[in-house]
């Protein structure tokens, strides 16, 4: 690698940490390339050298963000657990980086204003392709019992609906309410628990939503 490649490289990690940095504290409304530029003592034309836009950066914070959540659902591997374990602790995960880092996780999921949320990026990321092979392979040695027109895609994106809910009730309406604590802890057990149960016991949510999903997010 040249010097100046690296010299660029050193340049770009130094605007996405500091921005990151500053999402952390006041959120990504409070982030602009002239506030960005001030913080590193530079000028906000300089910037653009780097990245060509404020949805630039974000986009890099947002990897960061993503990295650092998918640090907890390793934690599961270097435990051995087995596959249902280990979506458990993933989800747990999840959670924990959002209550730790609200303002990541919020940037994370957040669309720009008029913008429709594209849930297939959901799909594309770690956490959800984690969960999705293990629970794979929890369906593949008989740990799951899904009933007919049930299939994993649909399950994670079940689980993964009813963690953002969990997240986001904590982090707005019951951010200081300790009953609602234990009370969303229990449902996700609970949920969790569902994936062992029998199919008479399972309730399928729009199960023709099954056949709608993108081939590409399919396991392979």
């Amino acid at each position: 690698m040249s010097k100046t490649n690296s010299h660029r490289e050193e340049v770009q990690h130094l605007i996405v940490i500091t921005a990151a940095q500053m999402v952390q504290a006041k959120g990504q409304e409070a982030l602009s390339m002239r506030t960005l530029a001030a913080k590193l003592e530079r000028s906000p034309a300089s910037l653009y050298k780097y990245f060509a836009n404020k949805a630039a950066i974000l986009d890099a914070v947002r990897q960061i963000a993503l990295q650092q959540m998918a640090e907890g659902f390793l934690d599961a591997e270097r435990e051995g657990s087995g596959p249902l374990e280990k979506v458990r602790t993933a989800c747990r995960a999840m959670i924990a980086f959002a209550l730790q880092e609200p303002r990541l996780y919020l940037l994370i999921y957040n669309q720009p204003k008029d913008t429709r949320p594209n849930y297939k990026e959901i799909f594309k990321t770690f956490h959800f392709r984690y969960m999705q092979k293990q629970l794979h392979i929890a369906n593949r040695f008989g740990l799951l019992n899904l009933p007919d027109g049930f299939n994993v895609e649909l399950l994670v994106l079940q689980l993964w609906t009813c963690i953002h809910g969990v997240i986001t009730l904590r982090q707005s309406l019951m951010a200081n309410e300790s009953i609602f604590t234990k009370v969303s802890d229990q449902m996700l057990d609970q949920m969790l628990e569902n994936l062992e149960n029998p199919k008479e016991l399972w309730q399928v949510p729009y199960p023709e939503f099954a056949a709608d999903l993108p081939e590409d997010i399919k396991y392979r």
